[in-house]
């Protein structure tokens, strides 16, 4: 995590993935998609930049050829 030390609120985050597979949900309803992902089983991982709030979550997804993989998630607050 990057911080501005001028600025408390300002914050940047870097992800480093080991693949192109990621999105970011859309903030008005949740939604989420991950386009040209190729047929296998795949874990899916929630990361939320203020963790001290949500708990992350995984699941597991499988890409079939030809059909979409649809996965929800719940995300709950810490206590």
């Amino acid at each position: 995590m990057l911080l501005c030390n001028v600025h408390p609120e300002m914050e940047g985050h870097i992800i480093v993935l080991q693949n192109p597979f990621f999105t970011v949900v859309d903030n008005k309803d949740g939604e989420y998609e991950i386009k040209n992902v190729p047929p296998g089983d795949y874990t899916l991982k929630t990361w939320y930049s203020k963790s001290k709030k949500l708990r992350p979550k995984s699941e597991k997804v499988k890409v079939v050829a030809g059909e979409a993989a649809e996965q929800d998630f719940s995300l709950s607050r810490k206590r």
